[in-house]
């Protein structure tokens, strides 16, 4: 019955249905022809060629499956000649010949040899055997190529030894100890802080230093006719809230409509957990649909160089440009090594976006910069105080009063450039004890200056353009771009 349903079909008594219709019934046909085979086999387990027959169909089976017929996605492109060529290198360095891996494989040494030359395609069944074969190191971005980034991109990411908890326990400690100079992400931890981050930006003078929206259109169009064909990813660098990051994207946007810009992928990265949270809520409302992807990655941009994000594929395919904007640079402790080793996740030709606070005066000259810059003549701002005194009132032990002072250190790794620190002296208890904690570094620069430090670390400055300020701050925006070499 099952031979007389089989030779019909192929003599054509059956009428023919589409491929996928034909696909099922063929399917069916051997796996009732495997079934009846099976019961031979462990009624006549001796019979070899009962048994040779079984795995005939097993393997015949195998390579018509169920998804065969969507197989790949009509979205997804897939260079079958260069994946014969990747499969053929790493089966050589495994050490392995045809025969085996075919077997491994449940294919004829034929159909393998197919395979490598691009003669035949593989079903899904056989790729993912091909996957599972632990010597070949394949891996899905072998066959999918470039298109991979766009089928397996997460939304939310964790960076390796992230551990919000662990960190809080670290800030404990340190803040219940003699007093030291406090690491800078510790003022974002905890959800109190990041609401008294979020109070502070919010304030009128703080958005209105960051509101001069022309100067992002200035970097958009300058990196729009810059940019070959292809997508392009913008990572943001401590991003915060990413509400100017966003605002960079929508100026992207605007300027890459007319051009050979595929798409726009962004990539917010943060190491407060309720600041990238925010950051991501307020991407997707407002860019929507407008960018391919939003991701949120959790972790500390220190280690950017450790986080495995970007395939070689998208370095071919997309530009990139990085962004560190809120004046985060300033906050950097060595402003040269992190261009020069923390940015080694850059490829040449990579952009990189920041903005900066100028200096009110040259660091020889100390007493006029206690006669310009504002937290030197005017303190520190309540809100600041609120944000940066905070987890000292939440944590440290027996706290009495937290006073704020600011001091001035001309001694500073870019030349031109000065630090204020903000200094927060502790009492305890009835006053018979005190600590001092440095909870918040800034830098001001020499713009020339800095830019040439920068050049000695990779990086060429594009543009320059002044990026409003208020009676506070004098910004600057700068556009950079990663040489070769």
């Amino acid at each position: 019955m099952l031979a007389a349903q089989l030779d019909s079909s192929v003599h054509g008594q059956i009428p023919l249905a589409d491929l996928s219709v034909e696909v099922k019934n063929l399917r069916k046909a051997i796996g009732d022809l495997a079934a009846h085979t099976q019961r031979l086999a462990d009624q006549y387990k001796k019979n070899a060629g009962v048994q040779d027959c079984l795995r005939f169909l097993e393997r015949a089976l195998t390579s018509i499956s169920d998804e065969d017929e969507n197989w790949p996605d009509r979205s997804v492109k897939i260079d079958w000649v260069e994946f014969g060529k990747v499969l053929k290198v790493r089966r050589k360095s495994s050490g392995m010949g045809i025969k085996e891996v075919a077997e491994m494989a449940g294919i004829s040494e034929s159909m393998f040899r197919f395979i490598e030359t691009a003669e035949k395609r593989p079903s899904l069944n056989l790729v993912r055997q091909l996957l599972m074969i632990p010597r070949l190191n394949l891996r899905m971005d072998d066959i999918l190529g470039e298109s991979s980034g766009d089928s397996v991109i997460p939304t939310v990411w964790f960076a390796p030894h992230y551990d919000p908890r662990q960190m809080i326990v670290d800030l404990v400690a340190q803040l219940n100890g003699a007093g030291c100079s406090l690491e800078q992400t510790g003022a974002y931890l905890d959800y109190q802080s990041a609401d008294d981050w979020l109070t502070t930006c919010n304030a009128p003078s703080y958005r209105a230093a960051f509101s001069n929206t022309a100067a992002l259109e200035m970097v958009a169009k300058q990196i729009a006719e810059s940019c070959g064909a292809g997508g392009l990813d913008v990572i943001a660098i401590g991003s915060g809230d990413a509400k100017r990051e966003v605002k960079f994207v929508e100026c992207l946007l605007e300027h890459t409509r007319n051009r050979n810009i595929k798409d726009i992928r962004l990539f917010l990265v943060d190491i407060s957990h309720s600041l990238l949270t925010e950051a991501h809520n307020h991407a997707r409302n407002t860019l929507g649909n407008s960018v391919k992807h939003i991701v949120a990655l959790h972790g500390n941009f220190h280690d950017l160089s450790q986080f495995p994000l970007f395939s070689h594929a998208d370095r071919r395919s997309r530009s990139r440009v990085f962004t560190l904007l809120g004046c985060t640079l300033v906050n950097l402790d060595n402003e040269f090594r992190f261009f020069r080793d923390t940015m080694n996740a850059a490829s040449p030709d990579d952009f990189f976006l920041a903005d900066y606070t100028n200096a009110y005066a040259s660091p020889d000259d100390a007493e006029q910069i206690r006669a310009l810059d504002p937290p030197l003549t005017m303190g520190v701002q309540p809100t600041h105080k609120t944000w940066l005194g905070g987890p000292i009132r939440r944590y440290t032990k027996g706290v009495n009063t937290v006073d704020f002072s600011v001091e001035l250190n001309t001694d500073c790794i870019v030349p031109g450039s000065y630090e204020l620190a903000f200094i927060a002296n502790v009492t305890l208890g009835k006053g018979e004890q005190s600590r001092r904690f440095v909870t918040w570094r800034v830098r001001r620069y020499d713009p020339a200056l800095l830019e040439e430090c920068l050049a000695r670390a990779g990086w060429k400055t594009e543009l320059r353009i002044p990026y409003g300020g208020n009676e506070r701050q004098q910004l600057n925006l700068m556009l950079l771009r990663k040489l070769a070499g």
